[in-house]
């Protein structure tokens, strides 16, 4: 009778805050302005939940965002995850207490599109402007939600930093957080093979300069480096912990060290389905050779990007600077429960010591994207050739 009678309240609950945002849509926008898994080496946090709290956190209806970030295996995830959900009448077995609501070309878009991996971050791009796009969007996540459902959605456009419309989408998707939140960021090493995968697809894709150091130089693509390309992680972690929400960091090093998909790592770890002690989601035996040499190759494409390796090394340890600026408020939260970090490999190592920063202006610039825009400018060599 208990359990029946919350049950009555939750429902009765999440359609007041449905009533609510139809009463208040205008509001929304003035505010816009593992299963164990075998993982060798390295502090680990490999479940999320203990587990005594395991069937607890199982039953508990949960909002989870893959958030990418851009060039960090986000459409590996986004694919996998959308082929699970696709069709919405024949869910696997181990994702049955989840869904992905697919966004039809028949919801009120300014420029439709039909269900695909990337829909919620392609649907990121009018949230902020398309007022019953928005509301249709919420509808239907509060549809699963009252089908005891919990949500998953895979958006890498909420990766980047300057992108605060996603965290406003993410509250009132959350209910006003009456739904427990988690983000999932993937943290992608070498750091600068970030850095160089971004240039690599503005070269092939936008038309940008063949020769990375220009590509550097030029304004035009990387005038918005930090906040905009997802290249800040922490960055945009810290403004994740800032709203409250649990944050789970997935360290794409260790996971290819101990040979396994990311997108497994998500599902076993972070959704709790059914895996086996391999860190296979039951049912699924993907070749982990093939997952391995994926991410070994994380979204990289041909071209040598003429940089000589003590400038690589230099690139790399400029951005691990900046992530270690992070590490004593990352280790505040990862105390509280707030945020945790799966197969970590590098992440957040040596910065008591090789990529410590003492210098407050330095510390200024690592942090700002006029600043380490001109340390990465720097150094390649500046940009006199290309002025």
């Amino acid at each position: 009778m208990i359990r029946c009678w919350r049950r009555r309240v939750t429902v009765v609950v999440l359609g007041s805050f449905i009533i609510i945002l139809l009463f208040l849509q205008s509001s929304w926008f003035s505010t816009t302005g593992c299963s164990s898994i075998n993982c060798n080496g390295g502090e680990q946090d490999q479940q999320i939940i203990d587990n005594e709290q395991g069937e607890q956190q199982q039953q508990q209806q949960r909002l989870v965002i893959f958030a990418g970030p851009h060039k960090g295996a986000s459409t590996s995830v986004e694919s996998f995850f959308f082929s699970i959900f696709k069709n919405q009448q024949t869910i696997p077995e181990p994702f049955v207490n989840w869904s992905m609501p697919m966004l039809s070309e028949d919801l009120p878009w300014y420029t439709p599109i039909t269900p695909n991996p990337k829909q919620y971050t392609y649907a990121s791009r009018e949230l902020g402007k398309n007022e019953q796009l928005n509301l249709a969007i919420l509808h239907l996540i509060a549809h699963e939600y009252e089908n005891n459902k919990s949500v998953l959605l895979c958006a890498e456009s909420f990766g980047a930093k300057s992108n605060r419309i996603g965290d406003t989408f993410i509250r009132s998707a959350s209910f006003s957080n009456l739904m427990p939140v988690d983000i999932v960021l993937n943290y992608r090493t070498t750091r600068v093979d970030h850095l160089i995968s971004n240039w690599k697809q503005d070269r092939d894709e936008k038309g940008a300069p063949s020769n990375f150091h220009k590509w550097l130089c030029s304004n035009k693509y990387v005038d918005n480096l930090q906040d905009g390309k997802g290249l800040d992680v922490f960055g945009r972690a810290q403004l994740f912990l800032d709203e409250g929400w649990r944050v789970i960091l997935v360290d794409l090093g260790g996971v290819e060290r101990d040979v396994l998909d990311v997108s497994h790592v998500i599902a076993c770890n972070v959704l709790r389905v059914p895996c086996s002690e391999n860190g296979d989601i039951q049912g699924y035996s993907k070749s982990k050779q093939q997952s391995k040499d994926k991410l070994g190759k994380q979204n990289q494409r041909e071209g040598d990007t003429n940089i000589t390796l003590h400038q690589y090394n230099g690139l790399d340890t400029i951005l691990r600077q900046r992530d270690c600026l992070y590490a004593a408020s990352f280790k505040e939260s990862k105390s509280r429960g707030q945020m945790h970090f799966l197969h970590q490999h590098t992440l957040l190592t040596s910065c008591d010591d090789k990529y410590h920063v003492d210098s407050p202006a330095l510390q200024k610039s690592l942090l700002s994207n006029e600043g380490i825009l001109q340390l990465l400018r720097d150094q390649v060599g500046g940009c006199q050739l290309f002025s």
